[in-house]
């Protein structure tokens, strides 16, 4: 029983969410309440009737009345309203279209009562007996076979966090002529709420704080079981490592296991490995001639003076009848007493975090935004310091006595001098989606000298994953940038992005200006910030969240790794595949390694925490947009949804590593600590079990960095002048690494600003004929010179994009990223996309550089959002449609909707959209974009329309098309943008 009927019973309090209503009780769902029903193959067996009784009041967000099981199943359906309009609705992610719209709103405070009609072929709405909505169906599959799509719910879809504002009563489902349900609500408590047809299927009340799955359930609450448990491997969170000897043990099971799966690994990841000596060799005959193997590798890279030891062992292995498993954790002790050995551990301690979040789906942290939200973390944990000992560590708690009350903790960081820390800190104490000063992260820094932990920041922003940089200012990620990720529908996440502060708190403010997040930053060896960003303009959401790096001052944000993975198109012609599927989905805890040019980094999944497989990163390797420039350090955790099934925890393995060396690492393996090595040894350092304070099940062991001073990176000078314009400098912008169309000449850059999403809701309006497009402000052009060279000034703190453009003024090249600049900054760059891997041919000074950087200059319609009302509905109507009806030639039907395939656009996010015909793909093919490539704008060029439409008019509707061809230019206000007024974006706008 949950918590919140037990305590409604043994108190005997009356009931709470049983109220008297309509001609009896009614279910009161509006403080957060839901009721759930085992779930049947009958609620997904058609046809089938549902009717309900609502009264709602409030048309805030979505209300859902019913649902049917995860919207991941292709038999889920809910009913539901819009949020706005509060408009009832249907929503069938198995059927084509997906959405029932209805015509009737919910929101006006009086019952109504609602029934929804599915059958395989439609479905109808109505509304107290009239009809409210319908639509013609086909299911997406060959047909419709009914399943268990997952619990029914009334009241809310909690995968979602997704709620019902008012009451309901009455419901029923009925399957064809068959009652299959009845529920109403006229129970004596509410510890169960009656079904009063055959079935039988009592609904149980679900409260918000039950998104909290029980620790004795982990981690199968709220993810589900796993498929087959001996796929799992023999250690998962909850089941907790208590020794070395379990900790050999269980290395020798899963080692069995990797000898018997030896077949099947497939050929790519064993050209991939950084290290042969990492995988199962083909005479492995069981895990003792595995870890012989390994631990010889061990010796002779430490020239470890226990050589003559290992050889006895060796030597014993051979004997027959020798007892392997007994040799076996001899072999162990011995590469242990080895592995502790190494100077690069040294006698230093072990800086760790205890933390974790709640498994399920994305709005219990299994989403690689959601999973560093505050109310996602699991309550306790803690900074511990742990002494490695051969046989258990001694650990200390970094923060008993220093001031903090409860809560959680997360992301430390060490300076340079090894005396100051700086972490993440949170008072919240309950799962429950809210940004307040209470539930949000908050840095905070601990002079490990002594004295009381500081909080650095407030508010209800989550603060979070500081880094220490050469000056001693911090680097960190926060949502005080604003907006929100444009994918999402019934959460509200926020982006967030980097930012910084002086060690006091004073001088917050951001590094970037990007709108979607970003993750980890960390310093490299030449000062620069190296992170991870979630980069998806005018591309699919799940292209890859990757690596990134800047100067610490913010300056010039590059992607010189995996940001435009093959196809780079999706027009009839390309022949390349998706290389995207071939390589890591997410790239997080990135680390400059000691002594090298690599990095290390955890391969992890979109959908889920910052866990997987870790590799190296080589950068000076030409990037093949897949594998070429990694190399798996663990060759046998498969990378999270690119190889295997989303959402799964045995996939999340690894994670939060510290390189010690291009061959020793410090990190998490599930829960514990361990010194994992090239070859592929695992070495227990602590043990969640090991922790002097009472441990949480769910906990993971996290962020290992050595307790001693380190190697400061040089000091990079702040080149920001606030107050002043930034300058861009192009010295040539054919140098290209895709080259322009023969004969092409680049007259003109556009600079595009690039607008943030300002409402939680995906689409919400539809920006434009893509999934989850962004608004376009055209700040206006430059001359480019006859030798391709181009200077000018651009706005500080703004997204921008950057189009080349012919004499025509259409883009030939367009961003399918974003760029900022920082106050004064003075950006100068080979090219338009210059190969990364050679340095630019000594040339002449470009002429452009000669002279003072250049005011842009507004286009015919540029300056303001540009829409289709506003810029070009006008131009149609009034004198293209006239003139295609006398001549009776063209479209006489210019409206946004019919003018889809005349247009041009790129695609936005959502799954599916990278490898969509035409409007797919990860960068723009110079010449094949914008007004160039669309039927509207190669019209303009032709015979029948050239000195016909005049040029303002033409540059218009060019401006229009290489815009991304948009219907809105903001988040709000739909009407008076379809008025063809300029209504400003909320973010980042003069006008907003």
């Amino acid at each position: 029983m949950n918590a919140i009927l037990w305590l409604l019973l043994s108190l005997g309090a009356p009931s709470e969410v049983l109220i008297a209503g309509r001609d009896g009780q009614v279910f009161d769902a509006a403080t957060h309440n839901i009721v759930e029903v085992a779930g049947r193959a009958d609620y997904a067996t058609l046809p089938l009737t549902v009717t309900c009784w609502a009264r709602l009041g409030s048309a805030d967000a979505y209300n859902i009345l019913i649902a049917n099981g995860d919207k991941s199943s292709p038999c889920h359906w809910e009913v539901f309203t819009m949020p706005g309009s509060g408009l009832v609705t249907a929503y069938l992610p198995g059927m084509t279209p997906d959405h029932v719209p209805g015509s009737v709103s919910l929101t006006d405070g009086v019952w109504h009562q609602v029934t929804f009609h599915l059958t395989s072929t439609s479905a109808r709405l109505e509304v107290d007996g009239k009809p409210a909505g319908e639509a013609a169906l086909q299911p997406k599959a060959a047909a419709w076979e009914p399943l268990v799509a997952g619990p029914l719910w009334f009241g809310g879809y909690p995968p979602g966090g997704l709620w019902f504002a008012g009451q309901l009563d009455d419901i029923a489902l009925t399957q064809g002529e068959r009652p299959i349900g009845r529920w109403q609500f006229e129970d004596a408590d509410d510890s169960r709420m009656r079904d009063e047809s055959p079935l039988a299927n009592a609904g149980r009340l679900r409260g918000d704080d039950t998104l909290q799955p029980d620790a004795a359930n982990y981690p199968f609450g709220l993810g589900g079981a796993p498929p087959s448990p001996a796929e799992w491997g023999p250690r998962c969170f909850g089941k907790g490592t208590t020794s070395v000897a379990q900790d050999w043990d269980d290395q020798w099971t899963l080692l069995a296991d990797q000898i018997s799966r030896r077949p099947r690994l497939r050929p790519e990841v064993i050209a991939q490995v950084l290290d042969p000596e990492a995988l199962i060799a083909v005479g492995d005959r069981d895990p003792l001639d595995v870890v012989l193997r390994r631990t010889r590798a061990l010796l002779t890279k430490l020239r470890a003076p226990q050589a003559a030891e290992l050889t006895a062992l060796t030597a014993a292995a051979g004997q027959p009848g020798a007892d392997r498993r007994a040799l076996y954790t001899k072999v162990c002790a011995l590469r242990r007493a080895v592995a502790l050995s190494n100077p690069l551990l040294g006698d230093s301690e072990v800086l760790f975090c205890a933390r974790g979040v709640y498994w399920g789906h994305d709005q219990a942290g299994q989403h690689q935004s959601t999973q560093y939200f505050a109310f996602n973390a699991i309550p306790g944990g803690g900074l511990f310091a742990a002494r490695i000992g051969y046989d258990k560590p001694v650990v200390r708690d970094l923060l008993a006595g220093r001031g903090l009350g409860p809560g959680a903790f997360a992301t430390p960081d060490l300076d340079y001098d090894g005396r100051r820390l700086v972490f993440a800190y949170t008072q919240n104490r309950r799962h429950r989606w809210q940004y307040t000063p209470e539930s949000t992260w908050h840095l905070a820094t601990l002079d490990l000298a002594g004295g009381p932990a500081k909080v650095i920041t407030a508010g209800a922003y989550n603060d979070f994953d500081p880094c220490w940089l050469p000056n001693g200012k911090l680097a960190f990620i926060s949502e005080r940038r604003g907006g929100y990720i444009r994918c999402f529908v019934g959460l509200d996440v926020r982006t967030y992005v980097l930012h910084e502060v002086n060690a006091d708190g004073s001088g917050l403010g951001p590094l970037s200006y990007f709108e979607t997040s970003e993750w980890n930053p960390s310093v490299n060896h030449d000062g620069q910030i190296v992170y991870s960003r979630w980069d998806y303009v005018d591309r699919e959401d799940c292209l890859g969240s990757l690596f990134w790096q800047c100067y610490p001052d913010g300056r010039d944000p590059r992607a010189p790794h995996g940001n435009y993975p093959w196809p780079y198109h999706t027009f009839a012609d390309n022949k390349a595949t998706d290389t995207r599927r071939l390589r890591p989905m997410t790239e997080l805890g990135i680390r400059a390694i000691p002594a090298s040019r690599r990095y290390l980094l955890t391969a992890a999944p979109h959908h889920g925490e910052a866990y997987g497989s870790l590799c190296q990163l080589d950068l000076g390797v030409p990037d093949d947009g897949a594998m070429s420039q990694l190399r798996r350090v663990t060759p046998y955790a498969d990378f999270p949804e690119t190889e295997t099934p989303g959402r799964r925890f045995d996939t999340q393995k690894y994670g939060t590593a510290w390189p010690l060396s291009e061959d020793f690492y410090l990190t998490n393996y599930h829960e514990n600590l361990y010194l994992l090595d090239r070859w592929g040894n695992h070495e227990l350092l602590v043990a969640r079990a090991d922790l002097p304070v009472p441990t949480d099940g769910r906990w993971r062991l996290t962020e290992p960095i050595p307790l001693r001073a380190r190697t400061r990176p040089p000091i990079l000078p702040d080149q920001r002048r606030p107050g002043q314009p930034a300058t861009v400098r192009v010295a040539n912008v054919y140098d290209s690494d895709l080259a322009f169309p023969p004969g092409t000449r680049i007259k003109w850059l556009r600079v595009v600003q690039d607008i943030l999403k300002d409402n939680p809701v995906m689409d919400q309006p539809r920006i434009g004929y893509g999934d989850e497009n962004t608004p376009r402000v055209p700040l206006g052009i430059a001359a480019v010179d006859d030798d391709g060279s181009v200077a000018f000034e651009a706005p500080a703190g703004k997204e921008l994009i950057f189009q080349a453009l012919d004499e025509h003024y259409m883009a030939v090249q367009s961003m399918r990223s974003v760029a900022y600049l920082q106050p004064g900054e003075e950006l100068t760059c080979a090219g338009c996309h210059e190969s990364k891997q050679r340095t630019p041919k000594a040339t002449m000074r470009p002429t452009a550089f000669a002279r003072p950087a250049s005011k842009l200059q507004t286009e015919p319609g540029g300056g303001v959002p540009t829409t289709y009302h506003r810029l070009v509905r006008p131009i149609f109507e009034q004198r293209c449609v006239p003139c295609h009806r006398e001549k009776a030639k063209g479209p006489t039907d210019m409206s946004y909707a019919a003018l889809r395939d005349q247009a041009f656009h790129f695609a936005g996010g959502f799954l599916g959209n990278f490898t969509r015909p035409v409007v797919g793909g990860s960068r723009t093919i110079p010449g094949r974009y914008g007004a160039r490539a669309s039927k509207l704008g190669q019209a303009l060029l032709d015979a029948n329309h050239r000195g016909v439409v005049s040029e303002d008019d033409a540059r218009r509707i060019i401006l229009w098309l290489d815009c991304n061809s948009p219907q809105y230019g903001a988040f709000h206000d739909v009407a008076a943008q379809e008025r063809g007024e300029v209504v400003w974006p909320k973010l980042d706008c003069p006008g907003g």
